[in-house]
Order: C-alpha cells, then sequence, then structure tokens
C-alpha cells in the first residue's frame, strides 16, 4: 500500500512538473514571438531579419552534391538545419512583416501606390 502511495505521489509531481515546464515554454514563446514582431516595426529591424533570412538561404534547395557527382549527406542536413532557423523566424512573424522582409519590392510598391491613394 505504501509503495502504491510513493508511486502516485511520484506520478503526479512528475506530471506536475511537465505542466510547469510547458507553461515556461509557452510563456517564453510568447514573448519571442512580441520581440520578432517589435524588431519588424522597424526599418533597422527590418533589415537585421532580412539579413538572418540571407544567410539561412530559404529559397535555395537544400540539394548539394559534390564535384565528382556524389551527394553530400551532412551538406544536405546543414542546409536544411539553416533553412529550419528561418522557418521558425518566419512563422512567428505577421503577415505585414514577412512582405516587408521577403519581399521588399512589393513592399516598396505598395508604399508607392499608398501615397498615391490606388490602394485601400
Amino acid at each position: 500500500m505504501m509503495q502504491d502511495e510513493l508511486y502516485s505521489y511520484a506520478q503526479e509531481r512528475r506530471i506536475d512538473k511537465q505542466k510547469a515546464q510547458q507553461e515556461k515554454l509557452q510563456k517564453s514563446q510568447q514573448d519571442l514571438e512580441k520581440a520578432f514582431l517589435a524588431v519588424g516595426e522597424t526599418r533597422e529591424g527590418v533589415r537585421v531579419l532580412q539579413h538572418i533570412m540571407r544567410l539561412c538561404h530559404p529559397f535555395d534547395s537544400p540539394a548539394a552534391v559534390a564535384s565528382n557527382g556524389d551527394t553530400c549527406p551532412n551538406k544536405i542536413l546543414f542546409n536544411l538545419g539553416r533553412q529550419s532557423v528561418w522557418s521558425e523566424i518566419r512563422r512567428t512573424l505577421d503577415r505585414e512583416t514577412r512582405i516587408k522582409v521577403e519581399y521588399p519590392d512589393v513592399e516598396t510598391e505598395l508604399q508607392k501606390a499608398d501615397s498615391k491613394g490606388e490602394t485601400k
């Protein structure tokens, strides 16, 4: 009987600890998302995000072929990891910030149209 009570107590503590860790992780994720949104609000922040995006090469193929024609699995994994960094950052950004960062030419055209009163 005593052993069952100890097991139950230990299981409850483990569950409580997991819930606390999950809540802490969610709070941390929310804080990070707010920080990325704040960065995207400034012109300098957009430039920083554009630089990070370029470093991650998100639109390049992850395939890597050596000069002898063999595929390089380590390079492929490296490229996929690098691209996943931008995917995670991108996920936290709102639509407008993603457009500013990924399509600066489109953003410029939208701003020109807004200044002429062509768009809503």
